[in-house]
């Protein structure tokens, strides 16, 4: 099968052994680099280059012609009215079989909103890819609202990177009816797009963008965040490890922030606990700070969703004092899921992955401002167990609306 190497955009590899066309300034007064690039990737799709070939161009007026002059600066590449661009940063190589497009498609999601809503909303979509993407690829899509660029968070993808789960932030809410939201792939890394720190990298994590509350640890503890005892922070990932001395560890914010309510706390990470019923895991949002984990009380109230002890299942907690718990009935599993937690007055329901799994309307109505992430270990139970609790991010969102959607690509 003959290949290729076609550039699309951002965080390549080098072009050394490759002859880089050098773009002439077009015959117009004004330039728009992004149009001009879109072209070039046009024609060169259909074009094998090899590394002995210069690359062709396109002039924006539309004539299409052979360069026969080359950059010796195989790191660069030159864009009128910009100047050499430095490749690993704007254009990456892309490998692609003569027989099939390399492009990612473009696509358009049409939902139909069951209610209008007034403030910010934040909207989930799973992807379908007819074609295996890459970080890159996502990166490269710009989403547009009512002919508006709006913010979108890729936050993971299956193995394969075919089925992808996506957030749309629509900043000043959603009409009820029909919605159309079109992706276009532009081939550069979008300044409203980006991707969590689960695909290995904080760079494009923009998930502040989108939800109303959001942390990362991508560079330790956030600001304004404190810990009861030590913590790890390791390849973005947090820690939270029970106290040695058998109490508990608590970490979040010190002081209160505003949150949404009602709202939806989300928790990318595991609890997942194999230990003694001696240890245990929770995290959650209440009405006072992180140093009352373990015994919520006095003016602390609160929603949380804990491992439970050993083997016991998810379990809630709501309410304060007496720590109100109610188990779900699901057991957890040891790998990297989003726990979220729903709160709205007396109401609470528990998702795992995005799908309901308890819900109780017993609880009383609380305004959270504190997060709270809590872990316990056994240290009277031989082998003693540590117990602890790994999160990627922790974010707060709106409630949205009913919906559905279809994506149709092209």
């Amino acid at each position: 099968m003959n290949k290729g190497y076609i550039a699309l955009g951002i965080l390549g590899v080098s072009l050394v052994g490759l002859t880089v066309a050098k773009y002439r300034y077009p015959s117009i007064s004004t330039f728009d680099p992004v149009a001009y690039l879109r072209k070039l990737i046009t024609v060169v799709k259909t074009q094998v280059v090899t590394s002995t070939q210069a690359v062709p161009y396109y002039v924006y007026i539309g004539e299409v012609t052979t360069v026969t002059e080359t950059v010796t600066k195989t790191n660069y590449v030159y864009i009128p009215y910009v100047g050499y661009v430095y490749i690993p940063y704007y254009i990456y190589l892309y490998e692609y079989s003569t027989s099939a497009s390399a492009l990612p498609p473009n696509f358009t999601i049409t939902f139909d909103f069951g209610a209008s809503t007034s403030s910010s909303t934040q909207i989930m979509v799973q992807v379908n890819f007819p074609q295996s993407m890459s970080p890159e690829d996502l990166l490269g899509y710009t989403f547009y609202y009512a002919g508006s660029p709006i913010y979108a968070y890729w936050e993971s993808c299956n193995s394969l990177m075919t089925e992808c789960i996506l957030w749309l932030n629509f900043p000043s809410g959603v009409p009820s009816g029909t919605v159309n939201v079109v992706a276009e792939f532009t081939g550069y890394p979008s300044s409203t797009t980006g991707v969590s720190p689960l695909f290995g990298t904080c760079a494009y994590d923009n998930g502040a963008n989108v939800f109303p509350v959001y942390y990362n640890f991508c560079n330790g503890l956030p600001s304004g965040w404190s810990a009861e005892a030590p913590y790890v922070i390791y390849d973005s990932v947090l820690a939270v490890v029970g106290a040695s001395n058998g109490g508990w560890n608590g970490i979040g914010n010190s002081s209160a922030i505003t949150m949404p309510n009602p709202g939806i706390v989300d928790l990318i990470g595991n609890m997942y606990n194999t230990g003694n019923s001696g240890a245990s895991l929770y995290f959650g949002v209440g009405t006072e700070n992180y140093t009352n984990c373990g015994s919520p009380g006095g003016d602390d109230y609160g929603y949380w969703l804990g491992e439970g002890n050993g083997s016991a299942p998810l379990t809630l907690y709501f309410g304060n004092t007496t720590f109100n718990q109610t188990s779900t009935g699901v057991n957890d599993t040891p790998v990297i899921k989003v726990y979220s937690i729903l709160y709205n007055g007396s109401t609470a329901i528990i998702y795992v992955n995005y799908q309901q799994i308890y819900s109780t309307s017993t609880a009383s109505s609380y305004a959270p401002s504190y997060f709270q992430l809590c872990a316990s270990n056994c240290t009277g139970c031989s082998p003693p167990y540590v117990a602890i609790l790994y999160a990627y991010v922790i974010r707060i969102r709106n409630i949205p609306p009913s919906y559905t959607y279809s994506i149709s690509f092209s």
